[in-house]
């Protein structure tokens, strides 16, 4: 039996090919079955949808769950042993009042609720549309891997109409496709050089565009005409801005420096798959400790974090002032522009940000945690520093920063096409650089939708 977990890809398309196909299942959170309900209802009459909220998980407790399954401790501290888990459940829950007992008791259920799905069920593949990442659905996938269950999932990719299919879960690698890419790829990926190459102003993604600036007219307004919990999203965002502020520093950009873009967070790119590095203090201290002799690094927060609602809870008191302490590292003002931070670097640092795909097609090496993402990338191009040791991180950036010619764009060309010819394009002519929220929902749909049907055929497996 063949398990897809669609999340927030969940699509009235995507459905009718797993109903049409036979041995197949799903496994869907309420949240996200919006308008597909009748659908979902049709699968669950035949015992093909499977429900993975907290009230699913509860009730079948409640009605008495089999423990003894086969290696049940192996699995469960295999699982729980992660302290992603706990994470994830933070994510979205902003107050904990049962503590971490309890929440380890449910994850627990959590677990043995998989195990019978498992024992009753027993897929040999599960597709998930992107990496799971609320607690539920993470620990259902995580026990089915641990119970010996294959995993397939789609990841970003450098390319935002291209979604990647890796093999694996708690680990991962790239899934190589029998199928070769779209004929428009190398048209594709001429006019985003061609894009990246240009102005700030054109490049910027849609999710910096669409948002207003920080300010306190925004705070007035939302204090005096929106609902008081927003008001104090709005008072908790300011008072990160003014931590901010208080440690940022203009810097001489004419004297050696690296770039770190800090990623807005909570987000799937650092949580769950950054791994530690979802803590973006470590890869700071990481990468500063390896800097050649003179070179600075210079962080840069991400503008969505003031423009967005800025959680508290990934932007901790005392986070900025943390940062600032370790040596060779200043936090930038505000104001410039991400390509000029781009285009005077030695290097560019991120987890996994598009600042990464900017800086290579702008000639600069990248340097990222997670490397998963550009595995079709030459370590010329991108530097591993998530799995390299602080010798070899060393050695390796110190040859970057004594580089003195940017490598050219037919080099990043070429990668960028393999990506492309890896993955799933979900695009049309119109939309493949989204230029709006709903562009980039349309062409991760279209791309799992076809991933989906390659599973149910074989030729993803």
């Amino acid at each position: 039996m063949k398990l897809f977990y669609l999340g927030s890809n969940i699509h009235q398309e995507a459905l009718d090919i797993i109903e049409a196909a036979t041995d197949t299942m799903l496994v869907y959170e309420d949240i996200d079955i919006g308008v597909v309900a009748p659908s979902i209802d049709t699968l669950a009459k035949a015992g093909r949808a499977f429900g993975i909220n907290k009230n699913h998980v509860i009730q079948s407790v409640n009605d008495g769950l089999a423990y003894g399954a086969d290696e049940r401790g192996r699995i469960v501290s295999g699982v729980l042993n992660d302290y992603r888990v706990f994470l994830l459940k933070t994510r979205f829950t902003r107050v904990d009042h049962e503590g971490a007992f309890a929440s380890f008791g449910y994850f627990s259920d959590i677990v043995d609720y998989a195990l019978h799905f498992n024992a009753k069920f027993k897929p040999r593949l599960v597709y998930c549309s992107y990496t799971p990442h609320t607690v539920e659905a993470w620990i259902f996938m995580r026990t089915l891997e641990e119970a010996g269950v294959r995993i397939i999932r789609l990841i970003t990719s450098p390319l935002p109409w291209v979604s990647l299919p890796v093999a694996g879960l708690a680990e991962g690698r790239i899934q190589p496709l029998s199928s070769a890419g779209t004929s428009h790829s190398p048209e594709k990926v001429g006019r985003y050089l061609e894009v990246l190459n240009g102005s700030y102003d054109k490049a910027l993604p849609y999710y910096e565009k669409v948002m207003g600036a920080f300010s306190w007219g925004a705070l007035k307004a939302t204090l005096f005409l929106l609902a008081p919990k927003n008001a104090l999203k709005a008072i908790e965002k300011r008072l990160v801005f003014g931590e901010y502020m208080k440690v940022a520093k203009p810097f001489d950009t004419e004297s050696p420096f690296a770039t770190y873009f800090l990623h807005y967070q909570p987000e799937m790119n650092t949580i769950p798959e950054a791994g530690l590095y979802c803590d973006q203090f470590q890869a700071i201290v990481k990468v500063a400790s390896a800097l050649p002799q003179g070179v600075k690094l210079i962080v840069k927060e991400h503008p969505s974090t003031f423009t967005k609602r800025c959680d508290r809870r990934w932007r901790p008191k005392g986070f900025y002032e943390r940062i600032a302490r370790i040596p060779n590292v200043l936090i930038c003002a505000p104001g410039a522009n991400a390509f000029h931070h781009i285009d005077r670097a030695k290097f560019v640092v991120s987890i996994a940000g598009v600042c990464l795909t900017e800086a290579l097609a702008r000639g600069i090496t990248a340097v990222t945690f997670y490397s998963l993402r550009f595995t079709l990338f030459p370590s010329s191009l991108v530097v591993d520093a998530s799995n390299a040791s602080m010798s070899e991180l060393r050695e390796v950036l110190r040859n970057v920063c004594a580089r003195q010619s940017r490598f050219p764009e037919n080099e990043v060309a070429e990668c960028l096409l393999r990506v492309a010819q890896n993955g799933y394009d979900g695009s049309d002519d119109e939309s493949f650089i989204p230029r709006a929220i709903m562009q980039a929902a349309m062409n991760s749909k279209r791309a799992n939708r076809i991933a989906i049907q390659d599973v149910i055929d074989g030729t993803l497996s």
